[in-house]
C-alpha cells in the first residue's frame, strides 16, 4: 500500500478523489499506462504500472493523479547493487493547446511523493506532456512524457515515459463524444389537392376576377 507522507500531496489528492465521486457534475476518466523510466547509471530501465483518474474543470485546465510501481534491474557492471523497487504516488495539471493536429498536446506540470527500497522518501517535481487520441467511446489513448527531479537525500533526476488508456465514466462520455443536434426540419410544402379525373396532383390556384368588357353598354336591368 502507497502511504502519502506529504499533507499537501494527500490532501490534493483527496480533493481529486472527491471529484471522481461527484463525477456526474465533472467529467472523470479512469486511466492506466505502461511507463518505461530511467533513472540512475547503475541501472537498468525501469518497467513500471500506474493507475489512477482525472477530470476536467474547464476547457483549458484539466488535473489528475497516479499512484504507480516501477522496477529497476542492475547492470552487470554495478554488481553489488540490489534491484530497487520504487512506490510512489503524484497529481499533476494540464492545459490542453489549440494547434491543428491529429491529437490533443496538453502541457503542465507535476508534484509527487516517491519511496525507492531501503531509502529515504523523495519529493518530486517535474514537467508534464501528453498527446491524448480519441478511440471509440468511452475509450481513449494517450503518450505521456514525464522529466522530473527528485527532491531528498541524494537528489536526481528521473525520466518517465508513458503509454496508457482511459476510460469515461458517465456523462464524460459524452464530453469526449459529443452528440450532434439533430438537423432542422425542412419548412411545409403547400397544401396540394388530387385531381380524381386524370389521377395526378395539383395545386389549387386562386379563383379569377370576373372579366369586364369596357366597351359592352351598360344594361338597365343590372347596371344601375
Amino acid at each position: 500500500m502507497i502511504v502519502l507522507r506529504k499533507p499537501a500531496l494527500a490532501l490534493m489528492a483527496s480533493a481529486t478523489l472527491m471529484t471522481a465521486a461527484n463525477s456526474h457534475a465533472l467529467p472523470f476518466w479512469g486511466d492506466a499506462a505502461l511507463h518505461p523510466v530511467i533513472w540512475e547509471d547503475g541501472y537498468k530501465l525501469g518497467l513500471g504500472l500506474s493507475g489512477g483518474g482525472r477530470t476536467r474543470w474547464s476547457p483549458g485546465l484539466e488535473t489528475g493523479f497516479e499512484a504507480m510501481v516501477t522496477y529497476f534491474r542492475v547492470r552487470l557492471e554495478a554488481e553489488g547493487r540490489d534491484p530497487v523497487t520504487e512506490l510512489g504516488a503524484r497529481v499533476y495539471a494540464v492545459s490542453p493547446l489549440s494547434l491543428d493536429l491529429p491529437f490533443t498536446l496538453k502541457l503542465g506540470a507535476f508534484v509527487g511523493y516517491h519511496r525507492l527500497e531501503k531509502q529515504n522518501g523523495y519529493a518530486s517535481v517535474g514537467g508534464e506532456a501528453q498527446a491524448s487520441f480519441t478511440l471509440p467511446k468511452p475509450w481513449g489513448l494517450y503518450l505521456q512524457f514525464s522529466p522530473g527531479y527528485l527532491i531528498g537525500e541524494n537528489s536526481q533526476g528521473i525520466f518517465r515515459l508513458g503509454l496508457g488508456a482511459t476510460y469515461a465514466f458517465g456523462k464524460s462520455a459524452l464530453e469526449l463524444h459529443p452528440v450532434k443536434p439533430p438537423p432542422l426540419a425542412p419548412p411545409p410544402a403547400p397544401e396540394e389537392t388530387k385531381d380524381s379525373d386524370f389521377g395526378s396532383t395539383m395545386v389549387p390556384l386562386p379563383e379569377p376576377e370576373p372579366y369586364v368588357d369596357p366597351d359592352r353598354h351598360p344594361d338597365p336591368l343590372v347596371d344601375p
